[in-house]
């Protein structure tokens, strides 16, 4: 209004072009910054689910992630996902084994053993997983979620035993099982090669609750110059810990689908 009064209404209308221009340009560009933003696409959207493997000796080798057999991520959104992995394993042995040793009596220790063993274990995790800022290049994440693991071992063993003119024979066998109950947190950061191949690295952390229960029990004979006699034994013991690990940091492979 004051413009007017003085009898200048260019300079009124002037302000009002430069303010337009203003605001055009202003908005160009923030098109162009979120073109930039944009440029690297990503596959961190609904409904997508990742493979997703641990790197280890220079990309020699690929196992999953965290260490499991099968790892794998879903979606719900783009900030928000499920990472979970399942591994586990069967295992034989069958070893003969010599062994000599010295008594404080200077008498030498003889042995044979022979060994037979079977095992199994079972490992589970699930994170759920929040990416700060999936526009990003670098995609930062955390996560935290359950862990369990399970182990069992048992082993039928025979130990040939000579110590001096006396011998004997041990046939026993042995059990063990193992539970580990707990929590586990990871922050790392994601990038995209292409839209469906990322590359990340990140940092793990657990805190776990071990339980593991032990028996043996077997038979000596003992065979000497008074004659064999036969002893039977069994033992067992149980126990509980608490565990606290620090993980490596892991570099890792996604691929998206």
């Amino acid at each position: 209004m004051l413009l007017y009064r003085r009898g200048r209404p260019v300079l009124f209308f002037a302000f009002v072009g430069v303010f337009l221009v203003s605001s055009l340009a202003f908005a160009q560009d923030s098109d162009s910054l979120r073109r930039v933003e944009k440029k690297r696409p990503n596959s961190l959207k609904p409904g997508a689910w990742a493979l997703q493997f641990q790197i280890s000796d220079n990309f020699r080798s690929f196992s999953g992630l965290q260490g499991f057999g099968v790892s794998v991520k879903y979606h719900f959104s783009r900030t928000n996902a499920l990472r979970f992995g399942v591994g586990g394993g069967l295992s034989t042995s069958d070893f003969d084994d010599n062994f000599r040793s010295f008594q404080a009596d200077t008498v030498r220790q003889r042995g044979v053993r022979d060994s037979e063993g079977d095992g199994e274990n079972v490992d589970f995790a699930a994170q759920y997983v929040f990416y700060t800022s999936p526009g990003a290049d670098v995609n930062f994440f955390f996560g935290t979620g359950p862990l369990i693991r399970f182990a069992h071992n048992q082993s039928v063993n025979q130990d040939n035993v000579s110590y001096g003119s006396s011998f004997g024979v041990r046939n026993y066998t042995r059990d063990e099982t193992r539970w580990n109950v707990g929590a586990s947190g990871i922050f790392g950061a994601e990038w995209f090669a292409i839209k469906s191949i990322s590359f990340h690295a990140e940092y793990g952390v657990s805190l776990e609750y071990q339980s593991s229960d032990y028996s043996s029990k077997g038979t000596d004979t003992v065979t000497d110059i008074s004659g064999t006699r036969v002893y039977s034994f069994e033992s067992e013991s149980s126990g509980s810990s608490i565990r606290f690990n620090l993980a490596i940091v892991k570099f890792g492979l996604s691929v998206y689908f």
